[in-house]
């Protein structure tokens, strides 16, 4: 049997009427004229803006799309690494989580990113309430009441588990940098962050979903030199290293995340002796000049157990349904990883006969 995932990020969905009320807001204040240039350029700047309504509506669709291709035997699931809404709009994120598990008809996994602690405002502007939208997030019946999470174990995929772990902490410095850290939710569960992974690996293909990256994209001279020196300045996890040594200890496979709105895959990115494979989906629903490298995009994998190993195949499913694909494809041997040339056609066959009414324009 096969388990298809479809992975998704950084919707950073709002309804209109969220829209308005935090461009509301956020409106020029008595505040000083240097402090509302700063809150208008923050506003502004890439990764900050709403989703836009047509692509949403469209990804939506494609979302359905992907998730056709799986029949009654198989196991579908959709994960969403965070950043679900803009700035922390409650009944946006339950409306977005809810359209895509009525989209793909499965259940929805999702974790929380540094957006959705956002208090309706940036939290440099709103540093006393990034905690209690901490709290009230954390109430959400769609999301855990606690981090992390797990195991996730799939009917029909006893080589499979899932362990949902926050990387958005209630920190307002580290929110404001974009920066992540792997902890215990400290309200309501303040307990080692291994509590799910303290026992040693089973068979299963452990696999944990996060916003942040716990391997450095290092794109750019200044973050490939920052990751050279194992330095961790900018959107990425502050205890990266330290985590990806604790990751290797509990046999964990597979680190999907997002945050940075760019597809990454291995290439050069395993860590820890090969054991460790990072795989980022991009940004579906903001436009190209809006934070987003490529055309916006979703990742669909499909795992299928041969034997002692778990074959992963890998696809882009672009909002432009001209440009769907097949990635790199990986072998996991129950301890390692290896890169498989062979990939499966049926999926993009099977994908271009449900594809949705587009083009991108």
């Amino acid at each position: 049997m096969r388990t298809f995932l479809i992975h998704v990020t950084d919707t950073h969905y709002a309804t209109p009427g969220d829209v308005l009320r935090l461009q509301l807001r956020n409106a020029p204040n008595s505040a000083s004229p240097l402090l509302q240039r700063l809150h208008a350029q923050v506003l502004r700047q890439r990764g900050a803006q709403h989703a836009d309504p047509y692509l949403w509506r469209e990804f939506c669709k494609a979302v359905g799309s992907a998730a056709r291709i799986a029949s009654a035997e198989d196991e579908l699931a959709v994960i969403h690494t965070g950043d679900i809404t803009q700035a922390g709009q409650l009944a946006s994120m339950q409306g977005a989580l809810h359209e895509l598990a009525a989209q793909a008809n499965a259940p929805v996994h999702a974790v929380v990113g540094n957006h959705d602690l956002w208090p309706q405002a940036f939290p440099a502007f709103a540093a006393s309430l990034t905690g209690r939208q901490h709290g009230l997030v954390r109430s959400l019946p769609e999301l855990p009441a606690a981090y992390p999470a797990g195991p996730k174990l799939f009917n029909r995929a006893p080589y499979l588990e899932l362990v949902l772990v926050n990387t958005a902490v209630a920190d307002s410095l580290l929110n404001t940098s974009a920066l992540g850290k792997v902890e215990a939710d400290a309200i309501s569960r303040p307990s080692s962050i291994g509590a799910p992974l303290d026992s040693p690996g089973t068979r299963r293909l452990r696999v944990v979903a996060m916003h942040h990256p716990i391997i450095d994209f290092g794109r750019g001279h200044w973050r490939q030199l920052q990751t050279h020196l194992g330095l961790n300045f900018g959107m990425v996890l502050i205890d990266g290293p330290r985590m990806q040594t604790f990751f290797d200890k509990a046999r964990v496979a597979l680190v999907l995340c997002g945050h940075e709105h760019a597809v990454q895959g291995a290439n050069g990115r395993l860590c820890c002796n090969d054991r460790l494979l990072q795989l980022a989906a991009g940004c579906p629903t903001l436009h190209k000049d809006k934070g987003n490298e490529g055309h916006p995009q979703f990742s669909l994998y499909m795992l299928e157990e041969q034997g002692a190993e778990v074959h992963l195949h890998w696809y882009i499913c672009r909002v432009d349904v001209r440009r769907w694909s097949a990635e790199t494809s990986y072998v996991h041997d129950g301890q390692f990883w290896r890169q498989n040339g062979a990939s499966d056609d049926r999926i993009l066959k099977a994908l271009a006969k449900n594809k949705p009414s587009g083009p991108f324009p």
